[in-house]
């Protein structure tokens, strides 16, 4: 019997099987801390990907909006093109007319 228990000194004694326990949950506790571990890191993941998502979303939104801008300022140089070629035809014509 006195080779199973373990005397702590202050005449406290632990069985064998109660120093099993203690070990196994230990372990227990290691796997929570795993666990737990494992849980805050997925979740780190998936706020990083909705960051990642939410700013590749805005750059599509941002290329859409200098696109339709650059369509625009085309849009734009070519009315004024066309218009300088009508004014110019309109003088002509007006020339043509007073002689």
């Amino acid at each position: 019997e006195r080779g199973r228990e373990r005397d702590h000194g202050d005449g406290g004694r632990e069985s064998k099987r109660e120093r099993e326990r203690e070990r196994e949950g230990g372990k227990e506790k290691k796997g929570i801390k795993r666990e737990r571990g494992r849980e805050r890191e997925r979740q780190e993941r998936e706020e990083r990907e909705e960051k990642e998502g939410k700013k590749r979303k805005e750059a599509k939104g941002r290329k859409g909006i200098d696109k339709e801008r650059e369509r625009w300022k085309e849009g734009t140089k070519k009315e004024k093109e066309s218009g300088r070629k009508m004014n110019v035809y309109y003088i002509l014509f007006c020339q043509a007319i007073i002689r």
